[in-house]
């Protein structure tokens, strides 16, 4: 019981979240954030293309 428990602790994730500021790109907060555009678009369910809003809250990992 205890080693199931343990199993699935280790599957969590832990997700960062950065606001988008006036003028950012997908770009620049990849740069910022020390990811990738491809990995900001898949955590976040968006295309390359994404028009970003500022205050937009985004996930980085």
């Amino acid at each position: 019981m205890k080693l199931h428990f343990l199993h699935q602790i280790t599957h969590l994730t832990m997700h960062i979240f950065t606001k988008v500021k006036n003028g950012e790109t997908l770009q620049d907060i990849a740069r910022k954030c020390n990811t990738t555009v491809e990995q900001l678009c898949k955590l976040n369910h968006i295309s390359k293309n994404a028009k970003l809003k500022p205050g937009q809250i985004l996930k980085y990992n």
